[in-house]
């Protein structure tokens, strides 16, 4: 888990599919457009990326790390991000993929969390 001034980074967990599908569906407008994955709104894509998200966390082959971020004030999901399948622990190199829930858009949220996932990379993995 990182812990930012304003949001929690955390692994996937049980109960998250419904509040981050409710966040992508408020965001359809601006996304669907760069996410290929946000073209079925459904609550089952977002359940099955929340399952993969689990069973991907601490495997020894692991090569995504999908992190869900909240506000710390009121534990509200506003994103997912972290290290996609373009990511390369072994070198170790890693890309960051992200979105915002648009109703949070334009408050600094992805700056602070890439800050903070970029850090993590290099403190954990010692990214180049």
């Amino acid at each position: 888990m990182i812990k930012t001034e304003r949001l929690i980074i955390r692994p996937p967990q049980q109960g998250d599919a419904k509040p981050l599908n409710d966040a992508i569906n408020r965001s359809l407008t601006e996304i669907s457009r760069w996410m290929p994955w946000a073209s079925d709104p459904s609550l089952k894509p977002t359940e099955d990326f929340i399952e993969r998200g689990i069973k991907q966390w601490g495997r020894k082959d692991q090569t995504e790390f999908p992190m869900i971020i909240e506000l710390r004030s009121n534990n509200q999901i506003i994103s997912a991000s972290g290290f996609n399948e373009k990511s390369q622990p072994d070198v170790p190199m890693f890309e960051i993929g992200y979105w915002i829930d648009s109703q949070y858009s334009g408050n600094g949220y992805i700056t602070e969390a890439v800050n903070a996932i970029t850090q993590f990379a290099f403190d954990k993995f010692k990214a180049v």
